[in-house]
């Protein structure tokens, strides 16, 4: 019923805290480089006002915006204040430091949502930054964790980034690259892909759009509640599954 429509709707729109900083994270830099190519430049102190403004603003909010919190298991004031500190300092290598390594490359765009047809299937993907210098491109994706837990060659996310710039923009493949940025440490990771890896990425989405166009109803998604699990669903308030195991 619309009722029930209504409230997974709101409850679909919590965020997990770990991805609530990413968010903000992502936020301030986005302002950052929209402030730079203004010429205004890169300010560490009005990126941290706007995060810290955003931050306390949702902390005070919390049960509305934070999903362990909805469930009634809000971070405790320690975490709160880790979760603080670590962005400040993402913030601050951002600003000080990462961005160095691009004010002498040509600024294309950022933080822009895209999409392409992959035999009818329609791709949307959204990166974080788009570059180019003596005609290669290089797309970034700003990552807020730590490094060492994914292989970028094997990285679907920076794939697809690379597959709509070679099939949507007509770029050659040779001369784009992806890479990830870590901007807790501050590495950079960069890969290349070739026409066989496109061939391999292309079958692979549309193979996982066919298994969820395949999808008939919720019991196609039956619970697998777990207590860590449950605490961070965003669904745990009307899953009597998810409740038994917490209880």
């Amino acid at each position: 019923n619309d009722t029930g429509r209504e409230v997974l709707w709101r409850l679909s729109e919590l965020q997990k805290m770990a991805f609530l900083k990413g968010q903000l994270i992502h936020e301030a830099i986005k302002h950052q480089i929209s402030n730079y190519n203004a010429g205004r430049g890169i300010d560490i102190n009005v990126a941290k006002d706007s995060f810290l403004s955003q931050f306390d603003s949702t902390m005070r909010n919390m049960k509305l915006v934070i999903t362990e919190a909805a469930n009634g298991f809000p971070p405790e004031k320690n975490e709160i204040n880790k979760t603080k500190e670590d962005t400040l300092k993402q913030l601050e290598n951002f600003c000080n430091a990462i961005w160095n390594n691009y004010r002498n490359v040509n600024y294309l765009s950022h933080e822009k949502n895209e999409e392409f047809l992959i035999d009818g299937i329609r791709v949307r993907i959204k990166y974080d930054l788009l570059t180019e210098k003596d005609g290669m491109h290089i797309i970034t994706d700003w990552k807020t964790g730590s490094s060492g837990f994914d292989d970028i060659d094997e990285n679907i996310q920076v794939g697809t980034y690379i597959l709509w710039l070679h099939k949507a923009k007509e770029i050659p493949i040779s001369m784009i690259k992806g890479e990830i940025v870590y901007l807790r440490s501050g590495d950079t990771e960069i890969t290349e892909r070739n026409e066989g890896d496109m061939e391999k990425l292309s079958d692979f989405i549309k193979k996982d759009a066919s298994d969820m166009l395949a999808v008939k109803s919720e019991d196609d998604f039956p619970a697998s509640p777990e207590p860590k699990k449950c605490i961070g669903c965003n669904f745990l308030s009307v899953c009597n599954e998810g409740k038994e195991v917490l209880i």
